[in-house]
């Protein structure tokens, strides 16, 4: 059984340049980018307005349920460093040979216990998360379809327009529509592939503690080595110190979405 999972700061390790980069982005939908679709409707993609919408959700809720779980995952940290300290004080100070009192034991399940359902609740939490992300993906996806089908014609100028006007999206000049395409898809990518493998970090770690929780666990000095306590204390702080770098951008972040256009301080040239 593992108390840690790779990936499980996967979220998080994004760096701020990224966040900043995406919430440009949506920044630029629901305003300029949505502004000109009401203009000039016949001019963008069928599916831009469901783009709008996945965005309009990312501000509403989706950016705030990353901010929860932020905010649990500290919480989550700091209780899983605590508990588990204290088990691995206690053991020690124990020889090899020497019996597993009974206040440890208990301590042990208590704790694998309260880990389990915390893995679970911050699993269940980001789920929704995850949804509105890969539906985001998916609507710029059919955007992206729908635009390169109608390129020789020429047909969405002002869709073109206002992608080539995004400054923080590598597109050199004279770039093909399957290029830009490329690069829209790779913009995104980088977000989805971080999500998902926090998702997959925090699912398969929810199903290992479940198992092992089924039925009172037989705490033995082998069973409590095989732990690596303090490897996993490790890996609980490194969470909290990169979690804890996910507030600092969260403001500016958020700003964006009013005024994308503004320069940020963490923004890379």
């Amino acid at each position: 059984m593992q108390l840690t999972q790779t990936n499980q700061n996967a979220l998080f390790s994004l760096s701020n340049d990224q966040w900043i980069g995406l919430n440009r982005w949506i920044g630029d939908i629901v305003t300029s980018g949505n502004r000109l679709y009401q203009s000039y409707p016949s001019q963008f993609p069928p599916s831009f307005p469901q783009a709008v919408t996945c965005c309009q959700q990312w501000t509403a809720s989706t950016f705030s349920n990353i901010d929860q779980v932020a905010s649990s995952v500290l919480t989550y940290s700091e209780s899983a460093i605590n508990n588990f300290s204290l088990i691995q004080s206690a053991f020690s100070k124990l020889g090899p040979a020497d019996p597993i009192p009974a206040q440890l034991q208990q301590q042990t399940n208590d704790a694998i216990s309260e880990l389990c359902a915390n893995t679970k609740s911050i699993y269940a939490l980001f789920t929704p998360v995850l949804n509105d992300v890969v539906s985001l993906q998916n609507s710029f996806t059919d955007v992206d379809n729908e635009w390169l089908a109608a390129a020789n014609t020429n047909q969405y100028f002002e869709f073109c327009g206002f992608i080539m006007m995004c400054d923080y999206l590598p597109i050199p000049p004279g770039a093909s529509g399957n290029d830009i395409r490329d690069f829209i898809a790779d913009f995104f990518n980088q977000y989805i592939n971080a999500f998902q493998l926090f998702n997959g970090a925090w699912q398969a770690l929810e199903s290992d503690l479940s198992n092992a929780t089924s039925s009172p666990i037989i705490v033995t000095n082998a069973f409590l080595a095989s732990l690596d306590i303090a490897n996993a204390i490790n890996n609980w702080q490194n969470l909290q110190n990169e979690v804890s770098g996910f507030s600092v951008i969260k403001t500016e972040a958020e700003a964006l979405w009013i005024n994308p256009d503004q320069e940020s301080p963490w923004k890379t040239t």
